[in-house]
C-alpha cells in the first residue's frame, strides 16, 4: 500500500494530517461518485477507530485521535456521530468545503 500527500497540505497542516486528508478525499470522491453516505446535502465517510487503525496501520490509536483533533482544530475536517447503532458507532467525516474535488 502506498500513501501520499500534497506538499502544500503538509506545509499548512503537518505531514500526518496531510496523509489523513489525502486518504479522506479519496474516500469522499468514491462515496460521492456512488452516491453513498450523502446526508443533509453533504458527502460523508464513516469509519470506526478500528477501521481507521486498519487503514493506517503505521499509526497508533492515540496518534489517530491526535491527528483527527488537530484537523478539527485547524478547521480542515468536520466530524459527526450520525449513526443509530448502539454497539458500533462510526464517526462520520467530511470536509468543510468542496476541496474534495481538487484532491
Amino acid at each position: 500500500m502506498m500513501m501520499s500527500f500534497m506538499y502544500e497540505d503538509a506545509m499548512r497542516m503537518g505531514v500526518d494530517e496531510a496523509v489523513f486528508i489525502r486518504e479522506l478525499k479519496a474516500k469522499l470522491r468514491n462515496n460521492r461518485s456512488y452516491g453513498v453516505d450523502s446526508i443533509n446535502g453533504h458527502t460523508w465517510v464513516k469509519m470506526t477507530l478500528v477501521e481507521l487503525m486498519e487503514a493506517f496501520p503505521f499509526w497508533s490509536k492515540n496518534q489517530i485521535r491526535r491527528i483527527i483533533a488537530s484537523l478539527k482544530e485547524q478547521g480542515e475536517i468536520i466530524t459527526e456521530d450520525l449513526s443509530d447503532h448502539r454497539w458500533r458507532r462510526p464517526t462520520y467525516y467530511r470536509l468543510p468545503s468542496l476541496g474534495v474535488d481538487h484532491a
